[in-house]
């Protein structure tokens, strides 16, 4: 039997939704694809390479209407590269 213990605070959910964002004092503005949403982070998917520790202005822009769009101070926890895009992982803070 395979016992499996999670780690994460939060439970995951899976989304398909826009996310676009800024780095902290700059003005231009990116756009990503998330794929999984909890309490306090999101991970998306974007053709810029984010460095870890990074601060963004977050907004997350669900395509349905059974998640509210949400703005968010966000850190990048982590950025991998799968191909020819990064996959970010964000912890959220100063949600509104």
């Amino acid at each position: 039997m395979t016992y499996y213990n999670e780690k994460r605070d939060f439970y995951r959910m899976q989304v398909d939704c826009e996310v676009s964002y800024s780095i902290k004092g700059q003005l231009t503005k990116h756009t990503g694809r998330g794929s999984d949403l909890s309490a306090d982070g999101v991970q998306f998917i974007t053709s810029q390479f984010i460095q870890p520790g990074t601060l963004l202005d977050l907004d997350v822009h669900p395509f349905l209407q059974t998640i509210q769009p949400l703005s968010a101070e966000a850190e990048v926890i982590r950025c991998d590269s799968n191909d020819k895009e990064f996959v970010v992982a964000v912890k959220m803070r100063n949600v509104s």
